[in-house]
């Protein structure tokens, strides 16, 4: 589990990095070629979105990965123990159900994408596959944080038991 982990780990990086790279350059030419060569270039508007859809969706990954996503710790003030992982558990549970149905729709969006994009000529359905590439990405990360949470209360449980008397 931990080379497919670090593998993901090693996707998403280059994904996001590829497509900050992509994206700075893109707006910097548009920029330059715009206002100081005045012969705007037509496609770098067009990249500069494409990157920026698949940057926030991987990105999310990312996020998730490291824990930075906005969250509630109202489940830190419940004192009691079964009441606070229920309530953290349904939380997971709500992510991934959400998670599911945007992968769902999402590889639905792509499969009805017939258009291209304007300037660069990019079949639409490879900007819509961000979704539901991202959101798989979202999902083994969720699976990984609610194992984590079952293994962890288990090892606890069970270092817990040993050491009673």
């Amino acid at each position: 589990m931990g080379g497919l982990l670090k593998g993901i780990r090693w996707i998403e990086n280059i994904i996001s990095g590829l497509t900050l790279v992509v994206l700075t350059v893109s707006v910097f030419l548009g920029v330059i070629f715009r206002y100081v060569l005045n012969n705007p270039l037509v496609w770098s508007e067009e990249m500069a979105l494409v990157c920026f859809i698949w940057m926030t969706f991987v990105g999310s990954s990312i996020v998730l990965r490291e824990k930075g996503h906005i969250q509630l710790d109202l489940t830190k003030l419940i004192k009691v123990d079964r009441l606070r992982n229920g309530l953290e558990w349904l939380g997971h549970l709500a992510v991934i159900l959400i998670l599911v149905v945007f992968i769902y729709y999402g590889f639905k969006q792509v499969a009805f994408a017939t258009d291209k994009t304007t300037a660069l000529q990019l079949p639409w359905k490879y900007v819509f596959l961000a979704v539901p590439v991202g959101s798989i990405l979202m999902l083994i990360r969720m699976l990984e944080k609610l194992s984590k949470l079952i293994f962890t209360k288990k090892e606890a449980k069970e270092s817990d038991s040993s050491w009673s008397l």
